[in-house]
C-alpha cells in the first residue's frame, strides 16, 4: 500500500524532520498501519539513526524518488483541475 501525506514545515532542520515523520508514523500507527520502509531525499539522512524502528532509503544527491516524484506531478494536477472547476476567478485564504 502507498500512503502519502502533506506537511508544511518552516524549515528543514533535524528537529523539525524528525517531528513531523514521527507525527506521520503515528498517525500511520494509530490505523494499524505497519510500515516497514520510508524512501526519501538526502534532507532525511540526519533523521537515520532516530527512526530505528523503519527502514529509511535515502536516494543518491542528484536522484530522485520516481515513486514520489509522479505522486507529486498527480496531486499537482489534480488540484489544478479542480481550481479550473470552480466559479471563482480567485481563492481567498480562508478556503
Amino acid at each position: 500500500m502507498k500512503f502519502r501525506t502533506v506537511a508544511a514545515v518552516a524549515n528543514i532542520q533535524k528537529v523539525v524532520l524528525l517531528n513531523e515523520t514521527r507525527t506521520v508514523l503515528h498517525l500511520c500507527n494509530a490505523k494499524e498501519y505497519h510500515i516497514t520502509a520510508i524512501h526519501a531525499d538526502q534532507e532525511f539522512r540526519c533523521i537515520r539513526e532516530e527512526v530505528i524502528l523503519v527502514e529509511l532509503n535515502i536516494c543518491a544527491t542528484d536522484d530522485h524518488v520516481s515513486e514520489v516524484e509522479r505522486s507529486v506531478r498527480t496531486i499537482k494536477e489534480q488540484v489544478r483541475c479542480t481550481m479550473h472547476g470552480l466559479p471563482f476567478k480567485k481563492i481567498s485564504r480562508v478556503m
